[in-house]
């Protein structure tokens, strides 16, 4: 693939730059700390394993020149995160739903990376599931908040885990696409085309990022009632 220098160079530095975003939301994060939900402090601990894991996979390409069962991991401990993300603001769903889904999804994972895929490559069917699961239970609180009696679209908008699901479906919707193409670029050894394809994703990291950001910013810190 015939690609301009400055367009891979573009691609190469946009990596970085989009995990490095997520110190925005953390510091936000941490500026509203006992004002967030249990919800949005889940979320906030996403952010910083999403970073940490990174740090880790290039520290791994450095020494070892293998990540591939970092990359493995990191989509499984995503997934439940943001599962207890979701766990206690699920009201329409069964109490018992959130045990059966880890369980079935943790089977699943680990089926993909020991038998399917296999550590060779990307657990790309254990991230489509991911990216799958984790935007229907986001559909299902959007759902949830648009049948409040109160419901409109400012008052939604207004709502921090709104913004924050907002993040979270567009990026995962994303992010399945290129984990799902990145093999091929892999098996096919193209390098250019695997360095353009996770740009995409640098770019959704980016709008995540940005929407975690604004949803903690929304959480309104606690006044303390001042004494008589």
């Amino acid at each position: 693939m015939a690609v301009s220098p400055w367009v891979l160079q573009l691609a190469d530095w946009s990596e970085p730059v989009a995990y490095w975003s997520l110190v925005f939301p953390l510091l936000m994060a941490g500026r509203r700390w006992s004002s967030l939900s249990s919800s949005l402090r889940m979320l906030a601990f996403l952010a910083a394993y999403m970073l940490v894991v990174y740090l880790l996979m290039r520290v791994a390409a450095h020494v070892w020149h293998n990540n591939i069962f970092i990359a493995h991991c990191a989509s499984v401990g995503e997934t439940v995160l943001y599962l207890l993300a979701f766990r206690t603001v699920l009201r329409r769903l069964p109490r018992y739903w959130f045990a059966p889904t880890l369980c079935g999804f943790l089977a699943f994972a680990a089926l993909d990376s020991w038998v399917l895929e296999g550590f060779g490559q990307l657990n790309s069917y254990t991230l489509s599931v991911e990216s799958f699961l984790i935007i229907l239970l986001a559909l299902l609180y959007f759902e949830q908040e648009l049948h409040q009696a109160t419901s409109s679209a400012a008052l939604m908008l207004s709502r921090p885990l709104v913004v924050a699901c907002m993040g979270i479906v567009l990026y995962l919707a994303g992010s399945v696409m290129v984990y799902s193409l990145s093999n091929h670029f892999v098996i096919t050894n193209d390098a250019v085309g695997n360095s353009l394809l996770y740009s995409v994703n640098s770019i959704m990291l980016c709008v995540l990022s940005g929407c975690l950001f604004y949803a903690f910013y929304l959480t309104k810190p606690q006044t303390l009632p001042q004494p008589l």
